[in-house]
Formats: structure tokens, sequence, C-alpha cells
């Protein structure tokens, strides 16, 4: 009987380290007019419910597909939920640019964007996120920035947001 539940212990524990974990991890770029790095930062941040549905619907190859195709950014600064459905807060939302890398790990789905010098002016950007809408429904994910970024006429905002195996 021990030789038994010493072999489940070994078996289950090799069955977790077999977990796909998703997470998402977000650069913020903040350049000036002429192309210099201000400001950069990177982070980890939690997916939603929505957001883990969407991806296991699209896994599946369910009817109704979602492709997360835009970016958001946000003045709110309070930290999201697993709850959380809307982007609060929308300044602006952008259709991003997706690219993948699975040819080598971590393997990742990307979406980019940028807000350029004429592009949310006179804004306070505190988070950012990825969407089914321009309106900031369907979220998928938020990450809030350790420092709020004033958006003016001098700088453009540029955001890369990985969800990675």
């Amino acid at each position: 009987m021990k030789s038994l539940l010493n072999w489940l212990r070994v078996f289950f524990a090799a069955r977790d380290g077999e977990k796909i974990n998703i997470k998402g991890v977000v650069t913020v770029r903040v350049y000036d007019r002429s192309g210099k790095l201000l400001y950069e930062e990177t982070g980890e941040n939690l997916i939603t419910n929505q957001g883990k549905q969407y991806l296991l619907a699209n896994i599946l190859n369910e009817t109704t597909r979602f492709n997360g195709a835009y970016l958001a950014i946000s003045s709110s600064s309070s930290q999201p939920t697993e709850s959380e459905t809307t982007v609060p807060n929308l300044i602006s939302a952008k259709t991003a640019t997706k690219t993948k890398q699975i040819s080598s790990t971590p393997y990742y789905g990307q979406w980019s964007a940028t807000w350029d010098t004429s592009e949310a002016n006179g804004t306070t950007i505190a988070s950012v996120a990825i969407c089914e809408s321009s309106t900031g429904s369907g979220e998928w994910c938020r990450y809030v920035l350790s420092q709020s970024i004033n958006k003016t006429s001098d700088i453009a905002v540029q955001i890369d947001y990985r969800l990675q195996l």
C-alpha cells in the first residue's frame, strides 16, 4: 500500500510540472519626437477569466472566435480583477499588429500598437489592455503601470503585449 501511495505522489507531482501556464508580459516604451527612448517598463499581469475563456474557445475552435483585435490605454490605476470584462476609464483603443513566436521558447502571441505624438494628448495613461472592441469591451487582460504617463504631443507611446507559455 505504501508503494502505491508513493507512486501516486510521484505521478501527480510529474503531472503538475506539465501544466501549461499562460502569463501576460507587457513592455511600454516612451519615445521623444526624435525617437530617443525616454522610459521603458516591463511587467507581468493577470489574465482575466474572460480572457482565459476566449483563449480556450479559440483552442477548441468554437463557432465564435475571439481575436483580441485591440490594444487599449486607460487612465485607471486600479488593479484588475479576474472578473473584469471591460477596460475601465478607456482613453483610446487601436487595432493591434499581431505576431507570434512558435519556433523557440518562450512561445507567445504579441499585440503591438503605438500612440504617436498626435494621438491621445492631454491624457494620463495608467494602464494598458488587450480587448475585443474599440469601446474596451471584451477585455482579455490589463496591466497597471508602476508610473503613469502624461501623454503630450512631445512623446509617442509604444506597447508590446505578450501572452506567453
